[in-house]
């Protein structure tokens, strides 16, 4: 596929991707807050987000099967639809069991399109630059972060809630226009207008020499339609669980961070602006991502992924000692940013890497289930944690970035332990 080919699915890719992220970045950010607006309470604006990602999680292991199947465009514009119409019923809700349905209109999208998306990437961008192209794809989604929350706050401060979810949707009906705009991509991974295929039907073919050893057999069965041969290439490749343990654990600590970082950060020092600290994340992240696609390029995977573990690990631990000394503080935003965007990206390049192009699409979805997972687990057990400790205690950010630090030293021993058999 020529770099032309490429970026006329890319492009109009990442202008959805855009668009989806802020729309859900922003739901995640006023949704409690329109929730206590309507007069619910604390534990029911907490449980809307529970349930939203419940369901998203469930269904991603149909929408990824689905993928594999017919290709990842239909899939995401389904999803992007129901973005669409989770919107426009938001305007009209007022009472917990209607957030809640419209919550689950917009889980669809959220469990559709995330991997539909990160796979559509990875089939269509030459081997030697999967990572780079991932990286890009990533420093986009980034992005929305830092625009999309702080307009909308605006936008409902100067006018109001609905007219904020009526923007929302409309900008989700853009992106669905984009996606319907950009050529097919089959679950061979060419698009419409290509005849030739820019990944092999053997694996092996697709594999660079870093990860080539890593492909157990089975992942080069055909698609199958019964349930135990279709799971079989993932829960027999052990590539796939050392991704989903290492996400899981930056997700952890990506989760500890962002839910307890501000409060913490808060109680010891009263004076501290605690969105400086959420700043430098998000700068470390816009580096991390484009950084991370490179080095995945030219470096063995897995240990890239160890080094970025060991990096998150130690931002999360120097947090700990961040209060009153903005050295620290800056240190520890930089890393925590440039670890987690860096593992997500390096894991989502060695997932293109160590399986067919006929499992990609379920394989990512698993991936992301594992950041879910990972950031619901961390608001739980280190709720509980600082509820006993209290907000100012240290000890959860000690002990979570010292776990994550381990983590990436025992990844890193058995990587070298491989190499030199």
């Amino acid at each position: 596929m020529t770099s032309p080919q490429i970026w006329r699915t890319l492009l109009p890719l990442f202008v959805a991707a855009f668009l989806a992220f802020s729309y859900n970045n922003i739901f995640m950010s006023i949704t409690p807050l329109y929730a206590l607006s309507c007069s619910l309470s604390a534990f029911e604006a907490g449980t809307q987000t529970t349930i939203f990602l419940a369901v998203a999680i469930a269904l991603r292991f149909v929408f990824g099967a689905l993928a594999d199947r017919i290709g990842t465009k239909p899939v995401m514009i389904c999803g992007m639809l129901s973005f669409v119409i989770g919107a426009f019923v938001f305007v009209g809700s007022s009472s917990f069991a209607s957030i809640i349905a419209a919550r689950c209109i917009q889980a669809i999208g959220l469990a559709s399109f995330w991997s539909c998306a990160t796979t559509t990437v990875c089939n269509v961008s030459p081997i030697d630059k999967n990572g780079w192209y991932l990286g890009l794809y990533r420093f986009i989604t980034s992005a929305s972060l830092l625009l999309g929350p702080v307009l909308a706050f605006k936008l409902i401060e100067l006018i109001s809630y609905q007219i904020c979810f009526v923007v929302l949707g409309t900008s989700a009906f853009l992106a669905l226009i984009a996606l319907v705009a950009m050529p097919a991509v089959s679950a061979s991974g060419h698009t419409s207008s290509d005849n030739s295929h820019n990944v092999s039907p053997d694996a092996s073919s697709n594999i660079p020499p870093d990860t080539s050893h890593n492909i157990p057999s089975d992942t080069l069965y055909n698609v199958s339609s019964s349930w135990r041969a279709r799971l079989k290439p993932f829960l027999s490749n052990k590539t796939l669980w050392f991704i989903v343990v290492c996400t899981l654990c930056a997700a952890m600590s990506y989760g500890l961070v962002f839910s307890f970082a501000g409060t913490y950060l808060n109680a010891c020092e009263e004076t501290l602006n605690t969105g400086i600290y959420f700043t430098i994340l998000g700068a470390g992240g816009l580096v991390g991502n484009p950084l991370a696609g490179w080095l995945s390029d030219r470096m063995n995977i897995r240990l890239s992924i160890s080094l970025w573990l060991g990096c998150i690990g130690f931002g999360v631990l120097s947090l700990a000692y961040a209060p009153n000394n903005f050295f620290v503080l800056l240190t520890s935003g930089t890393l925590v940013g440039l670890g987690y965007a860096g593992n997500i990206t390096a894991s989502q390049s060695l997932t293109s890497s160590c399986m067919h192009i006929a499992h990609r699409a379920t394989a990512f979805a698993i991936q992301q289930n594992a950041i879910d997972l990972g950031i619901a687990l961390a608001s739980s057990l280190f709720g509980l944690a600082f509820s006993m400790a209290g907000t100012a205690s240290s000890l959860p950010f000690v002990i979570q970035g010292t776990i994550v630090m381990l983590a990436g030293i025992c990844a890193l021993t058995l990587q070298v332990r491989y190499t030199r058999r």
